[in-house]
């Protein structure tokens, strides 16, 4: 098998798929001849063309949530047409230039009060050119850094979560493996960011980036305050920590971590579903088959003293390279599991066939049955079966599978409580609605098409 990725890129990427059995290809080789493509980025062209062995980590689409205004404007729509409850995780905020007078009108309507907001240009990653200001008039509309980074002003979160006194923010994985049908998942260890100084709320102190900001490639040039995670084991050591061990201290401290968990996964669906309609188009429109493409997301989650869950942004492409050996255990395992969901090596392909033309056979039986005009009523299982086509016996099946190879992965969507996300869909799918009807039955695979798997 052959496998394409950057030469420069991370190690750990290109060290899980020699595991696999993949051997590096330079980019001399045409991709028709490339089983696996590790990319930043695939052109139009060359995602219409893969072929239907072929595996690619870009899923077109993702700019709708990755650039930042983007994602902005997609929520705050959802929000006028879902209702602001369901989507209250996300900071009151301003698209800039294009927002500017409601901008200042904000402070206006509060005297004039020095308020903060944290400036985030639209495209950058890593930190590069946030500012943090307490008052529109530290920022000007036609200034060069406006225009040029049409940044998305968000109202900063006054009583973020403390470790020890200082700042911290999580870095959740989410991987999406098909936009219609819809399916999420979530990888339960994340890393904690830690800013290298103690927090405070006084207004000076918001030029200090090392208190506010808890992006690691801004934090590691502190001088006077930065550490180094140096083992794996010293989970706490730096300016990293698992997630699980801020879940740990809170539970120590008495307080319920589950429901905040919840929220995070809830956050993570529901700004997919933002703009779901955008991106099945754009799938639909240049991806030729639903196992070409996948995704690996990186949500920055913020939660407050309140234990309420905020999403700050959402990165494509989250950094893999690991600084830390803690890093390098977290992100491997979740690289392993990724591979093996999506079926790297597409093993279960054959067996998608073979299953599909098994379930068929016998749901084709049931519509081929003359019911009697005395005969009891059909139960609910038979009559959703008798619903099916091919292609919904195909997406059920692909499913299951997929969440069997899951490793750690925790399933978002779909799920037994699918029905609770119905509402926010921006589009009819009969895929998504074959998905929500099949587990609100509450059966599994085998009880529902009378076969095993496999």
């Amino acid at each position: 098998m052959k496998g394409r990725y950057p030469v420069g890129g991370p190690k750990i990427v290109r060290q899980e798929l020699e595991r696999l059995g993949f051997v590096y290809v330079p980019k001399t080789i045409p991709n028709n001849q490339v089983d696996v493509i590790w990319t930043m980025r695939l052109e139009t062209h060359e995602i219409q063309a893969l072929l239907p062995h072929q595996k690619s980590n870009f899923l077109p689409g993702m700019p709708e949530l990755c650039i930042k205004h983007l994602l902005h404007k997609n929520i705050q729509l959802s929000k006028k047409l879902k209702g602001e409850k369901h989507y209250d995780f996300w900071p009151n905020g301003f698209w800039l230039p294009e927002e500017f007078e409601e901008f200042t009108r904000f402070y206006k309507n509060r005297g004039d009060e020095r308020i903060p907001f944290i400036i985030k240009p639209s495209r950058c990653a890593r930190g590069d050119g946030i500012i943090c200001i307490t008052h529109v008039s530290e920022i000007e509309k036609n200034s060069e850094y406006i225009q040029k980074q049409t940044p998305v002003a968000q109202e900063y979160i006054m009583n973020p979560l403390l470790l020890d006194g200082y700042k911290i923010t999580f870095r959740i994985y989410v991987a999406v493996t098909s936009f219609d049908p819809l399916r999420i998942y979530i990888y339960p260890k994340g890393l904690t960011r830690i800013c290298s100084e103690r927090y405070t709320v006084e207004l000076d102190s918001f030029k200090n980036s090392y208190i506010h900001l808890t992006n690691y490639d801004i934090n590691k040039f502190n001088e006077s305050s930065f550490v180094d995670n140096v083992s794996k084991e010293i989970d706490h050591d730096g300016l990293r920590c698992d997630v699980a061990y801020i879940f740990n201290r809170l539970r120590d401290q008495g307080i319920d971590v589950n429901p905040i968990w919840e929220q995070i996964k809830y956050i993570a669906t529901a700004t997919f579903l933002s703009a779901e309609k955008k991106l099945s188009w754009t799938a639909a429109l240049r991806v030729p088959l639903r196992h070409n493409c996948f995704e690996l997301l990186g949500f920055d989650i913020l939660v407050d003293e309140n234990m309420k869950a905020w999403l700050l942004e959402v990165n494509h492409a989250p950094n893999l390279e690991p600084h830390t050996q803690l890093e390098t255990e977290v992100k491997r395992s979740m690289l392993r599991d990724l591979m093996q969901l999506v079926d790297m090596e597409q093993k279960d392909v054959p067996l998608v066939y073979k299953m599909t033309d098994e379930a068929w056979t016998f749901v084709e039986s049931l519509q081929n049955q003359e019911i009697e005009k005395e005969a009891p009523s059909e139960d609910k299982e038979t009559q959703f079966l008798k619903t099916l086509d091919t292609v919904d016996i195909w997406t059920i099946i692909d499913t299951e599978l997929e969440f069997l190879r899951r490793g750690a992965w925790q399933r978002l969507f779909p799920n037994p409580d699918s029905n609770k996300y119905a509402h926010l869909f921006t589009m009819d799918s009969n895929r998504n609605e074959t998905i929500i009807d099949y587990f609100s039955l509450g059966k599994n695979f085998e009880k529902l098409f009378g076969q095993q798997r496999g």
